[in-house]
């Protein structure tokens, strides 16, 4: 069971201003698998249509009564029922799985399981048929038909003979009885953790894995403990009841495997005295349990003397292209000694670097250091900036240092020793500061000192006798 994505109202003509504001229609969809009387596989799907609903536990409950009910009245040898659904809240919570024993005594159905998916687990079989009903819904429009509420929604699947073995239920939910079922609490703990229960004779087992250890039994008492009101009945609201399609279910068929035949030569001493305890089927294959290994045998002695022997043949399935990626990586670095370049003195052999060691190791940064007649050339400048109060640019600076020539005509610099402006700026903020810091402080006598404050207390009382 699963709620599908809504369904947005479709129109063979509609205005770009009808695509707006547009509400969605609610669905809930079953899929019923059963073995008819040959024992083949068949299907056949139940999908409840709201106008507006609010997808909580009691609507999952009102719509698994319904259809449980239209199972029975259809197909009366059917006399249990396993649930299987994913993790939404409306189906992992108490209220749902306390409700399944009335159902069961409501409907004639008796429920023995209930198990969920796990996390991530993909697709079910239920987002295969909802993709049938869009389709067909769509082919519906296509021929010149609306589709604007849920009464359209039924007439789209029912049209031309239905959907191959899906049918479909125009149904509101009974509010006052949901009223009174809402205020049903329950107080069962931990049941977040659970992924499968079973249903017994009054009595609960809940499993935290399919299958592990014995569960945990819960007695009669223990359930009105948790939830001392049970829900009656649903009473769901019918506006259009099923109609049954021209082919009332779909096969679930397999897709053939060619089976491997054996291929160990060696054959193993058997006990006249000892009997497989495990007889193939016609149809059985068996598969080695060695993980990756792709060997597959038709019968469990072969499996048994494949196990043996050991000879497990690893594959993979499918190489991904990041597998193949690395495979290439893989062989480019083997073959590196073939791309690289050798030296006129040395030869490069097979698994000897063509570095020196230490290579790839950071190397120490050396400092610079200006040299005295940069110095001077640098002071001369930046003293003339400090005089003049016209002071000099870096980048100027930086372009005159190669250029500039001495009383003979000769350049002062040779290109190593120019620097960059930011040397330069960095030289000339450094002589900024050490200038600061060598200024003598101008200091106040105190005789000047006292006609300053004497002035300022006469303005003070000035600004006083103004207030």
């Amino acid at each position: 069971m699963d709620w599908a994505m809504k369904f947005l109202p479709l129109s063979f003509r509609e205005k770009q201003s009808d695509w707006y504001a547009q509400k969605g229609i609610n669905w809930h969809v079953y899929v019923c698998i059963f073995k008819d009387d040959e024992s083949n596989l068949k299907h056949r799907t139940y999908t409840h249509i709201f106008d507006q609903v609010k997808q909580d536990w009691f609507a999952v409950v009102s719509v698994l009564e319904h259809t449980l009910r239209t199972v029975k009245k259809q197909l009366p040898c059917i006399t249990t029922a396993y649930l299987r659904s994913d993790n939404a809240g409306c189906y992992h919570c108490g209220n749902t799985l306390l409700s399944l024993d009335g159902i069961s005594e409501r409907t004639g159905i008796t429920i023995k399981r209930y198990d969920f998916s796990e996390a991530q687990d993909g697709k079910s079989y239920c987002d295969a048929k909802i993709a049938h009903l869009r389709c067909k819904i769509r082919q519906y429009v296509s021929s010149g038909n609306n589709v604007k509420t849920a009464g359209d929604m039924k007439n789209a699947i029912d049209s031309l003979g239905c959907v191959m073995g899906c049918q479909s239920s125009h149904v509101q939910i009974n509010s006052q009885v949901a009223g009174e079922a809402n205020k049903i609490k329950n107080t069962w703990k931990g049941i977040s953790k659970i992924s499968n229960i079973e249903l017994r004779e009054k009595q609960i087992i809940a499993f935290k894995a399919f299958g592990v250890g014995c569960g945990n039994v819960m007695s009669e008492e223990q359930l009105k403990k948790i939830c001392p009101s049970q829900l009656s009945a649903t009473e769901i609201v019918l506006i259009s009841d099923f109609v049954v399609p021209k082919k009332e279910a779909g096969s679930i068929t397999y897709k053939a495997h060619d089976l491997v035949t054996d291929t160990i030569a060696v054959e193993l001493p058997v006990d006249s005295n000892h009997n497989e305890t495990m007889q193939p089927l016609s149809n059985s294959i068996f598969t080695c349990i060695e993980p990756c290994c792709s060997r597959v045998f038709q019968t469990y002695s072969g499996l048994e003397s494949h196990i043996l022997l050991g000879n497990h043949q690893i594959k993979l399935n499918r190489i991904s292209t990041y597998d193949n990626i690395k495979i290439k990586w893989k062989e480019s670095c083997l073959n590196i000694a073939e791309h690289a370049t050798v030296s006129r003195d040395s030869k490069l052999t097979p698994g000897s670097p063509s570095s020196d060691m230490g290579w790839a190791i950071k190397k120490d940064r050396k400092s610079h250091r200006f040299t005295e007649n940069v110095k001077t050339y640098l002071r001369a400048i930046f003293n003339a900036g400090e005089q003049s109060g016209r002071k000099s640019n870096a980048d100027d600076v930086s372009r005159n240092m190669r250029v500039c020539r001495d009383e003979n005509g000769n350049k002062m610099f040779q290109p190593e020793k120019c620097l960059q402006p930011s040397q330069i700026a960095s030289f000339f903020s450094r002589l900024c500061v050490m200038t600061r810091n060598t200024r003598p402080q101008q200091t106040l006598d105190d005789e000047d000192l006292e006609p300053a404050l004497n002035l300022i207390d006469a303005m003070e009382a000035m600004d006083v006798l103004n207030s």
